[in-house]
């Protein structure tokens, strides 16, 4: 299972599409296959944590141009 750790995507992706039921290279594509989707959960962890972080952001921008927006509104109606 080590070994399917410091492989690259694409090889086991390739190791994945080996299947043959019984047999050590379906063995092998099952690791395979467990490791594409954990390292794919990983990524969409990531990717959520990101997204999170953003949108954190985001709202406190919108209530920064809402506060210039009344500070705006003020100023014109003195």
């Amino acid at each position: 299972m080590n070994s399917m750790t410091t492989k690259t995507n694409e090889e086991l992706v390739r190791d994945a599409g080996e299947t043959v039921i019984g047999t050590p290279s379906g063995l092998k594509a099952q690791h395979a296959q467990a490791e594409l989707t954990k390292r794919l959960i990983i990524s969409i962890d990531n990717l959520n944590k990101t997204t999170s972080c953003y949108s954190k952001v985001l709202i406190w921008l919108t209530v920064a141009l809402g506060i210039l927006a009344v500070i705006q509104i003020i100023l014109f109606l003195k």
